[in-house]
């Protein structure tokens, strides 16, 4: 098993793990000669979207993806976590190489991109419309959302939320 580093600067380079140069270069994904190739299948990596694995533009840079292939080819497991609905996990389902479910809605549900369902959903029960009214009349500059299983509901105007929206379906 290949030694865990706090940061990029500790990896010496012999030790059977793996790195990111530092400086904006190329990711550096490679073993030297004589070293036993990591095993990752003990191990479960999840990642958040929204600026995390994506840029500041929502794209997704080519090395995370690398990094991501090169993880899970060495017997890790990975998906994304978020906080965003199925829905609206549609814009990077099918970009993203994950070999487990994907954990939407903040942690509370389970979505196997392979079958298209949710495998596992904690819902929140309350009267939605009556939270929706005591949301607003407490906070009435408040921006609300209701995630759905098959579509997202907002109930008040949000221009930086529209633009933002707007590139990420």
């Amino acid at each position: 098993m290949g030694k865990c580093f706090e940061s990029a600067q500790q990896f010496d380079g012999k030790s059977g793990g793996f790195a990111r140069r530092l400086e904006g270069k190329p990711p550096y994904i490679g073993l030297q000669k004589g070293v036993t190739m990591p095993d990752f299948s003990d191990i479960l990596l999840t990642v958040d979207y929204d600026r995390t694995l994506t840029a500041p533009d929502s794209s997704i840079p080519e090395r995370n993806l690398e990094a991501i292939r090169y993880f899970m080819d060495h017997g890790g497991a990975f998906t994304v976590n978020t906080g965003r609905s199925v829905p609206m996990a549609g814009a990077f389902m099918d970009k993203v190489p994950v070999n487990v479910p994907l954990l939407l809605y903040n942690g509370s549900g389970a979505f196997d991109p392979n079958t298209r369902e949710l495998s596992l959903l904690y819902e929140i029960p309350l009267d939605q419309g009556k939270t929706i009214r005591e949301c607003l009349a407490l906070f009435p500059d408040l921006t609300v959302e209701i995630q759905g299983i098959q579509a997202h509901y907002r109930f008040t105007e949000n221009p930086g939320w529209d633009a933002f929206s707007a590139h990420n379906n």
